[in-house]
């Protein structure tokens, strides 16, 4: 089934808008063919990047865990990367990764 731009608009968070998502930036992302997944990992990869720089900051007795937004934001974008992933038939198993070894020597 083909992206469409009410689909895309519909998983975008309401201040998507305020940070360049309009109808004609959408639009030129769904164009490309791109699944969903594929475009909100664009998205959240932006916002993800955007919040690196949030800290928490303790003063006067109160905490402003800012740094939870980077947080949250890189969860969003594991979700969508997972889910873009499962989609396109990529599984990440530990059992088919590579692994090292040191020097070996023969005995």
């Amino acid at each position: 089934m083909a992206t469409t731009l009410e689909d895309v608009k519909n998983n975008l968070p309401p201040d998507a808008v305020g940070e360049g998502w309009d109808d004609v930036k959408i639009t030129g992302l769904v164009e490309t063919g791109d699944s969903l997944a594929r475009i909100m990992m664009t998205y959240w990869s932006g916002r993800a990047a955007a919040y690196s720089k949030f800290v928490t900051v303790s003063e006067s007795g109160s905490t402003r865990s800012l740094s939870d937004v980077h947080k949250q934001a890189l969860d969003m974008l594991k979700y969508w990367t997972d889910r873009a992933n499962r989609e396109e038939g990529i599984v990440d198993d530990p059992r088919l990764r590579s692994i090292r070894f040191g020097r070996m020597k023969r005995v």
